[in-house]
């Protein structure tokens, strides 16, 4: 028996083989953006799980990074947890629990520096997005380099049933940065 990979949606074994990633959508800033919104994502039934991919800039100065939020659906109610795990390049870790918010966060490791240059980079697993049966679960890897260097995973819970039809992503202080580009994948 061959050992499996351990990763983000590490499917081998149960059907003999890697799982097909297929690009669905994809989006890049030509200006900065408050927001970016898919839609239409309950056209993709055939697909298991969705995963978003995205390298980003959410900073306007300072030397902190700025955080991304995710809403489906629309849903701006308390409906949202979230757990997260970090490490920083100067040998800090930490953990918390945000309780019941109106957004589950992806990440607090955007670009957040001064330089415009610095961009954070993450993937985020929305697993079952289509189950009417399931509250959504996310994960989220991601990390940044420069000022404020960190890696962080983020768990997430979405207390809705609910098939996901669309996925808003919210920069917490300051708008996504030029150059910005987010990506939905189709998990077979």
């Amino acid at each position: 028996m061959t050992p499996l990979p351990l990763g983000i949606l590490a499917l081998a074994g149960v059907t003999g083989g890697a799982p097909a990633f297929d690009l669905l959508a994809t989006t890049t800033l030509n200006s900065t953006a408050t927001s970016v919104t898919f839609s239409g994502l309950g056209s993709y039934t055939d697909y298991k799980h969705l995963q978003l991919r995205f390298i980003a800039n959410g900073g306007s100065g300072g030397n902190f990074s700025t955080a991304c939020q995710l809403q489906f659906n629309g849903d701006t109610s308390s409906s949202y947890t979230t757990h997260r795990l970090w490490a920083t390049g100067a040998g800090g870790v930490g953990n918390n629990h945000d309780g019941t918010n109106t957004y589950t966060m992806l990440t607090n490791a955007l670009g957040g520096s001064s330089d415009s240059s610095e961009f954070g980079a993450g993937i985020t697993d929305i697993y079952d997005f289509a189950s009417t049966s399931k509250k959504t679960v996310v994960r989220t890897l991601s990390g940044k380099t420069g000022n404020n260097k960190q890696v962080t995973m983020h768990d997430g819970l979405w207390y809705s049933a609910a098939a996901v039809t669309s996925l808003k992503l919210i920069p917490e202080t300051s708008p996504f940065n030029v150059g910005s580009r987010f990506a939905i994948y189709g998990v077979r």
